[in-house]
């Protein structure tokens, strides 16, 4: 009667640290797999930001040679605009057919202006208030053209690279709690195989070393 009366509580003892034992290996498997999608997403943001600094450079690239098209046919239509008033300057002080030559030569480049302007992009043709004279706004035109491109798509990969770290440094915190799960399950079949008293100071342990690493893992994956 007495021995039965022994078995049942090492029964008890062993079937309560199986149980911890299934617990531990269920814990364990969830935060592999947590573990692995946090390894996902990183190399899913770092791929994010490697196209976001793609699009940067390209976008950049091509913002830079439509600004450079439009500043140069300013420019040109500038220049001819100067042309036209010195031949016509020069015609009013000219006579016969020089005159008539001076102000022909005018007159085309004026049309050579006219055409020079029709490629810029008049919404960045500005006046100065200091002198009123008109100047392309370069820096106007590069930032309303970026933010353009801006809005279809990516072109600052810093979030996602920060993403990324993030991601990664979750998945080394849940490897260290992957860690500590196998120190508890060590120390769960440890205590199956151990005598009275020292069974149940490594069954302890286990389950304190347990709930930890169950804490740990849920304060890593609530965190940002």
């Amino acid at each position: 009667m007495a021995e039965r009366n022994t078995k049942k509580p090492r029964t008890r003892f062993k079937t309560g640290v199986s149980i911890l034992i299934a617990a531990v290996t269920v814990a364990g498997a969830f935060i592999t797999w947590r573990i692995s999608a946090a390894g996902g997403k990183a190399e899913a943001a770092d791929a994010q930001g490697l196209t976001a600094a793609l699009n940067s450079a390209n976008t950049a690239i091509a913002v830079s040679t439509y600004l450079s098209n439009n500043l140069n046919f300013y420019i040109s239509y500038r220049q001819h605009l100067a042309a036209a008033d010195l031949l016509e300057k020069q015609a009013r002080v000219s006579g016969g057919a020089k005159r008539s030559s001076l102000i022909e030569a005018a007159r085309r480049e004026r049309n050579m202006a006219a055409t020079s302007r029709g490629y810029v992009d008049a919404d960045y043709l500005e006046f100065d208030p200091s002198d009123g004279r008109e100047y392309f706004n370069g820096n106007r035109y590069w930032e309303a053209q970026m933010a353009s491109e801006r809005a279809l798509k990516p072109l600052d990969e810093k979030p996602f690279f920060e993403s990324a770290d993030r991601m990664r440094k979750k998945a080394r915190k849940l490897v260290d709690v992957t860690i500590a799960l196998s120190v508890a399950l060590f120390l769960f079949v440890a205590a199956t195989a151990a005598r009275r008293r020292v069974k149940y100071l490594f069954a302890a342990a286990a389950t304190l070393v347990f709930l930890l690493s169950c804490t740990a893992a849920v304060m890593i994956e609530i965190s940002r």
